[in-house]
């Protein structure tokens, strides 16, 4: 059985995307060791290195992304808009739910300015 040691765990952190499994492969271990581990109070530390792991894989993959947008490929600029165009009204589709008890009114305003007034019937005794 492999002795995890911080220092095991901190270079088996470097190019894993901070992707748990990924580190306790590296390591010998199974996902719920590297787990246990890392959550232990002694070891914080090292889920500090994982998180900034994680943040520069985000980074590389917006990177990429917006490599394809600059190159006109339509599902990357699809995706970006669908994501984070919202405010300015790329969605595709707008569902609203809700069980409203008698009485309840609900109010709802589009980014676009258009704007919903839902009323439930009130309660007869």
């Amino acid at each position: 059985m492999t002795k995890l040691t911080k220092e095991m765990v901190r270079k088996a952190v470097e190019n894993s995307g901070g992707v748990y499994s990924v580190i306790a492969q590296k390591c010998g271990v199974g996902r719920s060791t590297m787990s246990m581990f890392l959550h232990n109070e002694k070891n914080k530390d090292l889920l500090i290195e994982i998180n900034q792991e994680k943040e520069k894989a985000l980074d590389m993959a917006e990177n990429k992304l917006m490599k394809l947008i600059e190159d006109g490929e339509f599902q990357a600029i699809k995706f970006f808009l669908g994501t984070q165009g919202k405010s300015r009204g790329y969605v595709e589709k707008s569902e609203i739910n809700a069980n409203l008890s008698p009485g309840y009114k609900v109010e709802i305003t589009y980014p676009n300015g258009k704007y919903n007034k839902v009323e439930s019937e009130p309660k007869t005794s």
